[in-house]
């Protein structure tokens, strides 16, 4: 039924069926694993977690209308409350732990909702289908990024990224220090999904929008020894 699987169906069969299953919806089951990250988390720093994550949520709404500027509505409803709590809690506990704080949130939630959304436990871990996450991206959330292949082969596939919905929405809202947690969760994802066989970098320091370059550099590397080991 997935990539990696037998061949006796056409390869366009298999693609189809893989893509349908990566993207079937999983709101229910993200939605959940949030909640309970961010309470294990913030019970560890506030006095009163559930209210400050109840009263986050009911006021999630007005921040959102005050964002007047047209960004995506998409971008909005993925980045919203990750900005909003961190405003919030740089109100009641400063900005340096602020920012720990959110980011020990947002990087185990984020790793559980790719997993989740992309069904890696359904799904055979493969260069491939790695693979196939980017181009589902691109279906969705991403569906705006302008980007320019610069390789792509059984062993390699790199990429350049020259615009990113998260980086110009975190500088309007006055918190552009976001922007690099955002992007680190592609290294904890991709660099978890075949560790050691499969490697996710940037191809340097600074090589992100968030960081100041011009453009976001994704590399993944497939250090599988045959191609048989690979899929």
């Amino acid at each position: 039924m997935f990539l990696g699987t037998s061949n006796a169906r056409p390869p366009h069969w298999r693609r189809t069926v893989i893509t349908q299953t990566f993207m079937k919806s999983s709101a229910g089951t993200s939605l959940t694993s949030s909640l309970i990250i961010t309470y294990g988390v913030l019970r560890i720093y506030l006095r009163h977690p559930l209210w400050f994550m109840l009263t986050t949520l009911v006021t999630l709404p007005g921040f959102k209308r005050s964002i007047v500027k047209d960004f995506s509505e998409k971008w909005v409803e993925s980045a919203a409350v990750a900005a909003w709590m961190y405003i919030r809690l740089k109100n009641k506990i400063g900005g340096e732990k602020a920012f720990e704080v959110l980011r020990a949130v947002f990087l185990p939630t984020a790793l559980s909702v790719f997993g989740v959304n992309f069904r890696i436990v359904e799904s055979p871990r493969t260069f491939e289908n790695l693979i196939r996450f980017h181009e589902i991206s691109l279906q969705g959330l991403f569906s705006n990024a302008k980007e320019k292949v610069i390789e792509q082969s059984n062993s390699r596939f790199e990429y350049k990224c020259t615009s990113c919905g998260y980086v110009e929405l975190f500088k309007y809202l006055g918190v552009p220090e976001l922007g690099p947690i955002f992007c680190s969760v592609d290294n904890i994802f991709y660099n978890s999904y075949l560790p050691n066989r499969v490697t996710f970098s940037r191809g340097g320091l600074s090589k992100t929008l968030a960081e100041g370059s011009p453009y976001c550099t994704f590399i993944y590397e497939n250090h599988a020894e045959s191609k048989g080991d690979s899929e």
